[in-house]
């Protein structure tokens, strides 16, 4: 038998090896049935402000699985993920809420993620499976003594009356002091 394997050429002995190397290294893993929507996050708030939007995820296995949902780290401070790690039986279905909060005197487009893994206890190596979903950030410099107007219209409402009933009080006044200014002459 050794003398027939030495007769054959190398690369016909080393190609079958390799395929079943990585059938057997492949095999063990299974693929994450996990469900996310949106696939994109939009969010768009003033610095120092918070927008919020909700993931939503469904457990498509057909065994419980427990989750860990957190932000990319150069952003990790920017986010609040509620609830951080989740556990969903087969089929069952939750919302994450996330909130952003970019800091004080931050603008312009920012691109951050939210992974999604699967943090099952195994023993040995133990692979993370997950997903990872962009989010897109929309930072606007903040303004804040309009910002209380664009908010409350009827502060702005008020505001405008007081102006308009302080003009026309002040032209009274004028007109009442012309003429009583008038009778002493």
């Amino acid at each position: 038998m050794h003398t027939l394997l030495s007769r054959l050429p190398r690369p016909l002995i080393w190609f079958p090896v390799v395929v079943v190397t990585l059938v057997w290294l492949l095999t063990p893993l299974r693929a994450l049935a996990l469900e996310v929507t949106p696939a994109e996050l939009d969010f768009t708030a003033d610095a120092g402000a918070w927008s919020t939007a909700t993931l939503n995820l469904v457990n498509n296995e057909s065994q419980p699985q427990d989750y860990r949902i957190y932000a990319s780290d150069d952003y990790q401070d920017w986010f609040t993920i509620s609830p951080e790690e989740i556990s969903l039986a087969p089929n069952q279905s939750a919302e994450i809420e996330i909130t952003v909060s970019p800091p004080s005197g931050t603008c312009g487009e920012h691109t951050a993620f939210v992974y999604i893994t699967s943090t099952q206890p195994s023993s040995g190596l133990q692979v993370a499976l997950g997903v990872k979903v962009r989010a897109n950030i929309t930072v606007s410099r903040s303004e804040p003594g309009w910002k209380i107007f664009r908010d409350n219209p009827l502060l702005l409402v008020a505001v405008i009356g007081g102006l308009a009933g302080l003009i026309v009080g002040v032209v009274v006044w004028r007109r009442r002091r012309r003429y009583d200014y008038r009778e002493f002459r």
